[in-house]
């Protein structure tokens, strides 16, 4: 649970200095503090490449899967719709974060990545972050062509610091076109997990430790001045995803309460009937609906919460 993620707080907590910096970052490490601190972590038990899979649609269906979640996006004034304003996605190999340049054209977006494991007998964190230009993908394409341009990299091998280099540089050790294509697949993967997240037919999840509520609560109770710490997953909410055929069953085991859970998927339909003179051909979403417990106190010290997908843009807790 939240290993990439964590791994990366530890990393920004100590080894990145004010003076690290990367190409339009100036100080890495103040970026990377208040992604951490403004960040919703959504935690996915699949990656990027069993997105696809895990849909069971054929290749022409999730091309169009993924047009109209760009469609509903732009009727909605978003070139990409999140689930909340900084939204940053782990998985099993790695955490990504793509958050919209502010005073730059539709598609700019900063992107973040962190993965952590053991390689060759050696404990590592590798952080990367850097800018990513997308388009809008094409008829029968689900991924559309983008431009990247990495910022800085750091690396941490065994509690050392080993590596870093602002992206300045990259041309000189002749990987700018590999960090390049990196990128490219951070920021795919990245698309496909959101698209996943953002399906009304799964719904939102937050859960949140008794350790995370306490620690919370003791913050609300601190001057509100003070500077928010760098939170691991353990003591802050986080979110999953949940399909609909699948939420009694996750909550039955969760906890032994009684309770009647009636969740009803919504999804995103493409109006085709001439009967739609000024609608045709266009994308519309159709609400989820929820009836029983919104918050579920589990056997397991952890709380959850059901949050409704009331339209493209608006994420909200169930209210019973």
């Amino acid at each position: 649970m939240g290993q990439h993620f964590d791994s990366l707080v530890e990393l920004v907590k100590h080894h990145l200095t004010p003076q690290d910096h990367g190409f339009q970052f100036p100080c890495v490490q103040q970026y990377l503090q208040s992604v951490i601190r403004r960040a919703a972590l959504f935690e996915l038990p699949i990656d990027c490449d069993e997105v696809f899979p895990h849909v069971e649609k054929s290749k022409e269906e999730y091309a169009a899967y993924i047009r109209d979640y760009y469609a509903l996006s732009a009727a909605h004034g978003r070139f990409l719709a999140f689930p909340f304003p900084v939204t940053m996605i782990e998985d099993p190999i790695r955490v990504v974060l793509l958050e919209p340049l502010k005073n730059h054209p539709p598609g700019a977006y900063v992107l973040t990545t962190a993965q952590s494991g053991v390689y060759d007998g050696a404990s590592w964190t590798v952080a990367d972050t850097g800018f990513v230009q997308l388009g809008v993908p094409g008829p029968g394409i689900h991924i559309a062509e983008m431009k990247t341009h990495p910022s800085f990299t750091i690396g941490v091998r065994n509690g050392a610091r080993v590596m870093h280099e602002p992206g300045f540089s990259y041309e000189s050790w002749g990987e700018l076109d590999e960090m390049q294509n990196k990128f490219m697949h951070y920021a795919a993967g990245y698309l496909e997990e959101l698209v996943y997240i953002m399906d009304p037919d799964n719904f939102i999840i937050e859960r949140e430790h008794a350790m995370s509520i306490g620690e919370r609560r003791k913050e609300e109770r601190k001057q509100k001045s003070r500077t928010q710490p760098l939170q691991k997953t353990i003591v802050r909410p986080h979110y999953i995803c949940v399909a609909q055929d699948e939420l009694s069953e996750f909550f039955e085991g969760k906890s032994s309460e009684p309770r009647l859970i009636h969740p009803v998927r919504g999804h995103w339909k493409r109006l085709m009937s001439d009967k739609f003179k000024h609608k045709q051909g266009q994308t519309i979403f159709i609400r989820q609906h929820y009836r029983g417990t919104g918050i579920i106190h589990g056997d397991d010290h952890w709380t959850y919460r059901v949050f409704v997908k009331e339209s493209v843009t608006s994420i909200a807790p169930y209210q019973s």
